[in-house]
């Protein structure tokens, strides 16, 4: 290949050449200008470039341009650089910014990559354009000060050459250093950066002592290892340095700057912060996950003994002064009110705000609207040298004078980052709502005069219901200065809080009471976790629902609570025997009492909105209230994450799992911007049904206190939990898959001594499908025995509620320790504010057990008689990171006053891996994961054609109006099921088909759907049959690109860390990569060409199924014939004559398989609970195939058959692929009688 072939295609040859090496001259001038010997340099740059025509050009056209099997080019090369583009000066578009300039399209479009070069038809850079405009853009990735570390060498080498190559689209291209093309590829950057030397910018402190120090610790303890921190997608992956043969060559110089920064923030923590710095550095992730349980570490999936040996090790005394420089780097740029913040103040807690009320008042966490009167909001000041638990001052009562003459409700008080404002909700009477307040402090702490103002001003009424905003939260604002490494001005904030301003309602109490037994006989069911006191659950009906007597079903006789005795356990003993012995591989629903349940209550979401000026407060709400979160459900509970996501309770319970009621409060959490948000945070079908208070500590643990939803004093049991541990395993969770691992004390069954630093050999095979098993939720208290704090029933313990974080890492919560049944309206507790601090950890060696921790009750702060609750510390602290700060406007999910609330912009929807996604939704738990691939991981057998997904089915839940909510007497119903609506005769809502897309098949799915739109996603199989579905629902901000799953090919390095082995098998964990092979492209996304399809936009696109208008027609005409008068075939009338609440044919398909049982998963032509028709007799029937309905097919099938018509004397029309694909949607969509009706 010669540097002037096809330079015929330009009329002047001369004026080529002259225009070229011009270029190249003002290129190598404009690149080295202010450098050292810039005529060297041009000499230098020519060399360069006559070195990159020969031998650099080829590599990129051979191993940077390859083609699809369409022979479509996918990687950096284009047939696309037009000869008329071609004419002009190439520095005319690559000075200006690849976004900004006009020609940019020309070559980049379809690819959307910023390094492009032309090619010719055979694939090869020719002309001389070609030439200069690739060698250009190559040019820019070949400078670096140092030369191993230039982006063109190192994307593309392999990661055990000190490459990034995993992260590069292409692949690992270059398995090594030693590589030919990459030793050519090599010396082109070492001629290129001969002359562009440049002095290293000078650094800060703390950057400097990372570089120097901090590296070489991470170097000699191994955490840069592959098997380690490295090429994860953790919020800690250091890059490794370069591969260095010379074992004497300083660590430090093995790192570029580039890497030393990258590093240094990566330390500090890319997603979840791993350092704090507000407060006591010592509590900071990175040096709490290195040390022994024993020295006060938090437990590291790694092991924890193999690092620092504790406080006094060098290394972690390197790791200490490095985050005080970082302390130190950080406070120096704080401002409050425009001037610099006292270093001493930062951290330093000054005082406690705390809600006092009445000790009477109480209520089930999700009834927020519920009148609590006769509370104020206190503030205990510190006096100087005072500690909260030294502190002996009075509280002063801050809001008595803005109430005179009423009695208040008060709650959830929120501190602003500089301790200068508070912000609670308050209702004044029961006529008035809940609604948002501030009142500011001065730098004593003392009340602002004058500064007492309302932020909230909704509606009063929405649907009929009162409108209630609860749990207000400072937010960081996006706007504030370096808001996207944690805001400078400490006085500047947005709010978020929760509201029912939607005006929808929802079923709010769990359908059935779910447990996992721990043994027993034939009468009696042993359970180590039921417990409500003696009595409960007599006369109630119990479901077998998994395990030994699967299927069976039995009235209670008596319960006896013997949890808090030496016996440790409860006792369920039933009216009968069943066929076979009670094992732990029993799991079992108790059916609820409907008529002491409050069904359904108003439906709360996250709002947000802009902090205003003094005076502007309504203007400044009506311009900038933005609702964020779009569940139909409840979204409760707000508070702040180091990745500036706001924490929430969120509700999961659309949908029955396997038989079992879902109903779960989880920790979820949100970006305030259209950032992929991950909803579920902890607590994923849990055996804890509602997770409240959930806070970061500054560990970067998380606590929480656990409860049921029928609790009357919103309190339960503390625990803490470690997120970047994914999914859990609990001892005793019957909504897992675990049965079997753990012993009485919850701790696992192991062959051999209990070892507490590598991995557990389970016995019988049995194994969670990581490499080690650890502990991801540890309970503070014990959960049985005479000092158990129990999280519903009976617990002589007391109770803890309203948890938050102190700077010093212990816990600041409101506990009664007095024993309490949570079930009991006139319990009336005394709940004081203590301390909770741990000795020396929160976790304990291992993971068995419960850890030591102190219990101190602040009594300053703690009244007799009056419950002192939900407190929250007032100190200066630093705001976390937002993300929003480095989105566009409009991508803000608290709206700016300028833009209007009228963002419906579509949301994409893009999975690489679905088939993972799939597998996780039906089973979160990591014990291996049912992946529908042609060969199931779990079980190594085929899968079957019927199980094979096929399509991606999206259905809107559409908001419940309270009209559509209001109760009906069950006792007119045919079945009695209690959780009927005039919606439907069982739990499902009206909803409407979005899409059923088909599955590429890689498993990818990329497409637009509705944004602001509450969907549950299905699975479908060939004959769009879901195949399972999720229990709770998803929704998108507009532009939002929401993504879980990576590629096949990733899943063990990207999921690998917290799902496990997909196999089960913990040494199958690690698999093959797409080393030096080139990754596969996400078929999808190539589909797609940058477009993906829209589906479901406008509402009137959306399939929605009504009964009486589409499905009492296809009977009408197919079936009433037959099924209708006095004595119908099978005792199935399917006539539509109107009932009190339905009609006959729909209430007749929701009879029970045996209705003396009132169980009501179990339907005897249709699966209403689990929304299944692949698992519904009447499909069966009508296909005339087996499907996965419990009962064998029989008679005649399909049906109506030719005989059987022709015995019958009648003559009806099969029924339609239409109509079959009608009654599948209607089962699939959950058969509720009442649709969105036209």
């Amino acid at each position: 290949m010669t540097f002037g072939a096809n330079r015929t295609r330009l009329k002047n040859r001369a004026v080529f050449w002259v225009l070229i090496l011009s270029s190249a001259a003002l290129f190598s001038t404009h690149f080295f200008a202010g450098r050292k010997d810039a005529g060297a340099a041009e000499n230098a740059g020519a060399e360069a470039f006559e070195y990159y025509r020969e031998h650099v050009a080829p590599i990129l056209s051979s191993t940077c341009s390859a083609r699809d099997e369409n022979g479509a080019f996918i990687c950096h090369g284009t047939p696309d650089l037009a000869s008329e583009t071609a004419k002009k000066d190439p520095g005319d578009y690559h000075s200006a910014p690849y976004s900004q300039s006009e020609y940019c399209q020309t070559c980049h479009r379809g690819i959307k990559r910023k390094f492009i070069f032309g090619l010719d038809p055979r694939g090869e850079i020719s002309t001389d354009a070609q030439f200069l405009l690739s060698y250009q853009q190559a040019k820019k990735r070949a400078l670096h000060l140092k030369i191993p570390f230039a982006k063109i060498l190192r994307m593309p080498l392999a990661a055990q050459g000190g490459g990034f190559g995993q992260y590069h689209a292409g692949g690992e291209i270059f398995e090594s250093l030693s590589s030919a093309d990459h030793q050519k590829l090599s010396e082109w950057v070492r001629l290129e950066n001969e002359s562009a030397r440049e002095s290293e910018k000078s650094v800060g402190e703390a950057e400097r002592f990372f570089g120097e120090q901090v590296l070489p610790v991470y170097a000699r303890n191994g955490c840069m290892s592959p098997n380690c921190h490295i090429f994860n997608h953790s919020s800690f992956f250091p890059s490794p340095g370069m591969d260095v043969d010379d074992l004497s060559t300083p660590l430090a110089d093995r790192f570029s700057a580039e890497q030393r920064s990258f590093n240094r923030m990566t330390s500090k923590g890319l997603i979840q912060s791993n350092v704090y710095l507000t407060g006591d550095v010592e509590q900071s992730r990175i040096l709490k996950k290195n040390i022994p349980i024993e020295k006060g570490g938090v437990i590291q999936r790694g092991g924890n003994n193999q690092f620092f040996s504790g406080p006094d090790d060098p290394d972690y005394q390197i790791m200490k002064k490095w985050l005080e420089l970082e302390r130190k780097e950080v406070i120096s740029r704080l401002r409050i009110a425009g001037k610099p913040v006292d270093p001493s103040q930062v951290g330093k807690v000054r005082g406690i705000v705390f809600v006092r009320t009445d000790v009477k008042n109480h209520r089930r966490y999700l009834d927020v609207g519920k009148y609590m009167p006769g509370g104020d909001l206190f503030l205990l000041k510190l006096k100087d040298g005072e500690t909260l638990e030294s502190a002996r001052g009075e509280p002063v009562n801050l809001t008595a004078r803005f109430h005179p003459g009423k009695k208040a409700d008060i709650r959830e008080p929120d501190v602003r980052y500089d301790a200068g404002a508070v912000i609670f909700s308050m209702r004044i009477g029961e006529q008035d709502r809940l609604n948002v307040y501030e009142i500011r402090l001065d730098e004593n702490l003392d009340y602002v005069e004058g500064s007492f103002r309302r932020l909230t001003h909704g509606p009063d009424l929405v649907n009929g219901i009162k409108v209630h905003y609860t749990d207000p939260t400072y937010v960081p604002d996006s706007a504030d200065k370096a808001a996207l490494i944690g805001g400078h001005n400490l006085d500047k904030a947005d709010i978020v809080f929760a509201s029912n301003l939607n005006g929808g309602v929802v079923q709010s109490v769990e359908r059935g009471i779910v447990g996992e037994a721990d043994g027993g006989t034939r009468n009696v069911i042993f359970d180590f976790d039921r417990p409500e006191t003696d009595g409960s659950f007599e006369g109630k009906r119990i479901y077998i629902v998994d395990g030994a007597n699967k299927g069976q079903w039995r009235t209670i006789a008596r319960f006896q609570n013997r949890l808090f005795t030496p016996e440790k356990r409860s006792y369920i003993t039933v009216d009968r025997p069943f066929p076979n012995p009670v094992d732990h591989s029993v799991i079992y629903v108790i059916e609820r009492d409907p008529e002491t349940q409050p069904g359904f209550l108003p439906s709360y979401s996250m709002y947000g909105m802009k902090y205003p000026k003094p005076g502007e407060e309504k203007a400044l709400y009506d311009k900038t209230i933005s609702r964020i979160t779009y569940g139909i459900a409840q979204e409760l509970d707000l508070s702040v994450r180091t990745t500036g996501e706001v924490f929430y309770s969120g509700q999961r319970s659309f949908t029955d799992k396997y038989e079992r009621p879902i109903f779960h409060m989880t920790s979820c959490r949100r970006h305030l911007d259209t950032r992929f948000s991950f909803p579920t945070h902890h607590g994923n079908r849990s055996q804890v049904l509602v997770y409240a208070d959930n806070h970061e500590l500054p560990s970067g643990i998380d606590i929480h206190v656990g409860l049921d939803p029928d609790n009357l004093w919103e309190a339960g049991n503390l625990s803490v939990s470690d997120h970047q541990m994914g999914p859990g395993l609990e001892a005793r969770n019957p909504h897992d898959f675990s049965t079997g691992f753990f012993d009485e004390d919850g701790f696992p069954i192991v062959d051999g001594p209990k070892i507490i630093n590598t991995r557990f050999n389970f016995k019988n095979g049995k194994q969670p499908s990581h490499t080690r098993f650890v502990f991801k939720k540890m309970a503070l208290f014990p959960l049985r025995g005479p000092r158990a704090v129990s999280r519903t029933g009976f617990s002589p313990g007391g109770a803890f509620k309203d948890s938050v974080p102190l700077p010093d890492g212990d816990i600041l919560v409101s506990h009664s320790p007095a024993p309490i049944n949570h079930l009991d309206p006139g319990a009336a507790p005394d709940f004081d504010l203590y301390i909770v601090r741990p000795d020396p950890s929160f976790h304990t060696p291992g993971g068995k057990g419960v850890p030591k921790v102190r219990k101190i009750r602040l009594s300053a702060a703690s009244a007799a008689g009056l419950s002192d609750v939900q407190a929250y510390p007032v100190y200066v602290r630093m705001k976390p990171k937002i993300n929003a700060a480095r989105r566009a406007r409009r991508d803000h999910l608290i709206r700016p006053p300028e833009m209007p609330d009228n963002d419906h912009r579509p949301a994409i929807y893009l999975e690489r891996n679905y088939l993972l996604i799939d597998a996780i939704m039906d089973d979160p738990s990591p014990v291996g994961k049912n992946v529908a691939y042609a060969t199931n991981p779990l079980t190594g057998k085929k899968t079957a054609p019927e199980d094979e997904v096929k399509y991606v089915r999206m259905v809107e839940v559409l908001p419940v109006h309270p009209d559509d909510a209001a109760p009906v007497a069950s006792g007119l119903i045919a079945n009695r099921d209690p959780e009927s609506t005039l919606i439907s005769n069982g739990i499902h809502l009206k909803k409407r088909i979005v899409c059923e897309v088909p599955l590429e098949a890689d498993g990818s799915v990329y497409i637009k759907v509705p944004s602001k739109t509450p969907m549950s996603i299905q699975s479908l199989n060939k004959d769009k049959m879901a195949l399972r579905q999720s229990a709770r629902l998803y929704f998108f901000a507009p532009g939002e690109k929401f993504t879980i799953s990576p590629s096949p090919s990733e899943t063990f390095q990207t999921c690998g860390a917290c799902m496990g082995s997909m196999s089960k098998s913990p040494e199958k964990l690690f698999g093959p990569t797409n080393m030096f092979s080139g990754q596969e492209k996400v078929r999808a996304i190539a589909l797609a060409k940058g477009e993906p399809q829209e589906y479901g936009i406008d509402p009137d696109d959306r399939i929605s199924i009504d009964f009486v208008r589409n499905i009492q027609p296809i009977f009408d005409k197919n079936c009433a014939a037959c099924h209708s008068g006095e004595n119908p075939p099978a005792g199935l009338s399917l006539s539509g004559e109107k009932t009190t609440y339905y009609n006959a044919a729909y209430e007749n398909l929701m009879e029970l398989e045996d209705p003396q049982s009132g169980w009501h998963s179990r339907k005897k032509y249709v699966n209403e609970r689990g929304a299944l028709a692949i698992e519904s007799y009447l499909m069966e029937k009508i296909l005339g195939r087996e499907l996965k309905a419990r009962r064998d097919l029989s008679g005649d099938f399909p049906h109506p058959g030719k005989r059987l018509m022709k015995k019958r004397k009648v003559n009806v029309p099969p029924l339609t692929r239409g109509e079959k694909m009608t009654l599948v949607r209607w089962i699939d969509m959950g058969a509720v009688y009442r649709g969105v009706r036209e």
